[in-house]
């Protein structure tokens, strides 16, 4: 049996609501101009910088590959340890090679696995040029972020204006994407219109509720025409409506589960949003503890509006860097006066040293397992947000006193809609590429790359091998 469906009956069949949510038809054996099935879930990438390296045996623990087991560094993230994958081995090859000072080679070539421009090209930075490629989150939102409203979100915990060191992610070569550092202004730029038109909203819920209201009784009035095989699965769809509607009731903005944070009551201490620049310490933030005592609730609220972000499918690509590369934030909440720089160069073998470096990194991780709580919280399917997302957790450098590129701490969260299997330690042959993680990334989120390499091919040789299972 042949159904013709009329103009008026398959334009509603193919209405998307704003909750983002297909009211499609499934695919019926009977129906051949019906339209396919509700696409799967997005897939969301998200980087986190922290600088000034780490302490092996504090952020690797163990190194048990049959049993994770978190170093003190990762102690935080204990409650989602079956989400975690903790990489040992990998070398971040392009900022080896490269010249100039060793933080801002590292953050410039972290993401784009690529060495800085020298010469005329650098346009006179004393600390190295510019990154010369594109980095792979850049990489990532120009293919998976063609729909939504904001190719990528770029955070900050702190900036620096025009400083290598404050720069993470890169368009391309010679172009560094400037992170927003104000929560006020991030969270306008993300939610201003949303939140700023209630009666819209609600005029827009009721036109959801409606549309459904008719759908559902096309639906019904269509099942009669079919055989038993179809008329399940169109119960079965008509049920998915129902089970919309009964989401779109609850006290929600767009969606089921986009529901915007408060906006920020905080903001950067300088207007612009920039840490102080001293010409005098090499291009880097002045120090200065009082400009330091918002940065817990600053970085909060950046992770807060990022989560958001990712629930209402206003991005599926976000970075938040920190603190610049070579920070000097001073963590006096923790009862630290030391700057963050300054006690990475204490010495790590030093008992200061490992004080101070695992309460200042424990303390970054504890953001981010704050962050995967808030993913893991927000509904999307049967699951979570957090079950569509992959984490990157960064550092310029491995050992931050002599300044390392080998043996860079990487961890990953989240297994990114099942591409990954987590919840273990993975030990890489000494000077494995860096790049070869970046790679990875990219086939996780269904973004696939030129001879499967990612940055210069000379530091890459494929995917990683063992984080699929």
């Amino acid at each position: 049996m042949s159904l013709r469906l009329g103009r008026r009956f398959s334009r509603r069949m193919l209405l998307r609501g704003a909750s983002g949510a297909a009211l499609a038809l499934p695919l019926l054996n009977d129906v051949g101009s019906a339209s396919a099935a509700a696409p799967p879930f997005p897939k969301r990438f998200v980087v986190v910088f922290t600088p000034n390296g780490t302490l092996p045996d504090a952020f690797f623990g163990p190194g048990d590959p049959n049993n994770l087991t978190l170093g003190n560094i990762l102690t935080p993230l204990a409650p989602h340890k079956d989400a975690l994958l903790v990489l040992d081995g990998l070398d971040a090859e392009a900022s080896r090679q490269a010249s100039g000072d060793p933080h801002g080679v590292g953050v410039g070539c972290m993401l784009s696995g690529r060495k800085l421009l020298t010469g005329a090209e650098a346009q006179g930075m004393s600390s190295g040029g510019w990154s010369s490629g594109i980095s792979i989150d850049q990489y990532i939102a120009a293919q998976v972020g063609k729909t939504t409203k904001l190719l990528s979100l770029d955070l900050a915990g702190k900036n620096i204006a025009g400083s290598i060191f404050s720069r993470l992610s890169y368009a391309g070569s010679a172009q560094p994407v400037t992170p927003e550092a104000d929560p006020q202004r991030a969270f306008d730029r993300v939610f201003g219109q949303v939140v700023g038109d209630q009666a819209s909203i609600a005029r827009r819920r009721t036109l959801q509720k409606s549309i459904l209201d008719e759908v559902t009784g096309e639906l019904d009035a269509l099942s009669g025409k079919l055989s038993a095989a179809d008329r399940q699965k169109v119960q079965a769809h008509a049920a998915a409506l129902r089970d919309l509607e009964m989401r779109l009731d609850k006290d929600v903005t767009v969606g089921g589960s986009c529901v915007p944070p408060m906006r920020p009551d905080v903001m950067q201490s300088n207007p612009v949003g920039f840490s102080p620049y001293d010409p005098n310490n090499a291009g880097h933030e002045v120090i200065n503890a009082a400009d330091d005592v918002s940065f817990p609730k600053i970085i909060k609220a950046q992770f807060d509006t990022m989560a958001r972000a990712l629930a209402c499918d206003i991005t599926r690509v976000a970075t938040l860097m920190a603190a610049p590369s070579r920070s000097d934030v001073v963590m006096t909440w923790l009862g630290i006066n030391k700057a963050h720089h300054e006690a990475s160069h204490i010495g790590e073998m030093y008992p200061e040293a490992i004080d101070l470096l695992t309460r200042i990194n424990n303390w970054y991780a504890q953001q981010i397992s704050d962050f995967i709580t808030t993913l893991k919280s927000i509904p999307e399917g049967a699951g979570s947000v957090f079950d569509n997302t992959v984490i990157l957790w960064c550092n310029e450098l491995g050992l931050g006193g002599s300044h390392t590129h080998t043996r860079v701490p990487f961890l990953l969260a989240g297994n990114c809609g099942g591409y990954f299997k987590t919840g273990r330690y993975v030990q890489f042959p000494a000077g494995t590429f860096h790049n070869n993680l970046l790679a990875s990334l990219s086939l996780a989120m269904g973004v696939p790359l030129t001879d499967n390499k990612f940055g210069d091919p000379a530091f890459c040789t494929g995917p990683l091998s063992g984080l699929t299972g």
